[in-house]
């Protein structure tokens, strides 16, 4: 499958898999949990449970803010990249292509 392709069937899965109302927060953590779950380097047992236990806890922590305060999917997209994905944070040296 071309990437384009690819690209629409995930779109689609994620479509089907959404609740009607509202987006499934995890979704914004998947890089983060599969991380977790992999492992890299050499990472014992205990090691990776505990990783996938932050990401459980920052999952239900960032869910109960965005439904406690009605964030919209933009907004708490916006949220989620500027306080756990600090890496791709909008940040105005990030706008300005600042390092």
């Amino acid at each position: 499958m071309n990437p384009p392709a690819r690209r629409i069937a995930d779109l689609e899965r994620g479509l089907a898999d959404r609740s009607t109302d509202r987006p499934a927060t995890h979704y914004f953590f998947s890089g983060d949990l599969h991380r977790a779950e992999a492992g890299y380097g050499g990472k014992s047992a205990a090691d990776i449970l505990d990783d996938v236990e932050h990401v459980h806890a920052a999952i239900a922590h960032y869910d109960a803010f965005r439904g406690q305060h009605r964030l919209d999917v933009v907004d708490f997209a916006i949220l989620v990249s500027q306080t756990w994905h600090t890496d791709h944070a909008q940040t105005p040296g990030a706008i300005d292509g600042l390092p």
